[in-house]
């Protein structure tokens, strides 16, 4: 059988295990949240240029055809 030295050894190498998997863990959730605020964030830009780039196309569309008629 083990030795009561090396059950103990054992013991906290599962709890320093654990610990770093907790840790691993604390910092992929930090991760995630960052990701979440940046998406949010892009999203957030991306509706607010949208309504601009469909007015300066719809401009583009009807000066195209308004110069084509004139001629």
């Amino acid at each position: 059988f083990l030795s009561t030295a090396r059950c103990a050894g054992g013991a906290g190498a599962l709890r320093t295990s654990a610990m770093i998997g907790w840790e691993l863990l604390c910092r992929l959730r930090v991760a995630q949240e960052g990701m979440a605020r940046r998406d949010s964030h892009v999203r957030r830009m991306h509706q607010e240029l949208l309504p601009s780039a469909r007015c300066a196309a719809s401009y583009g569309a009807s000066r195209t055809f308004i110069v084509h008629h004139a001629r």
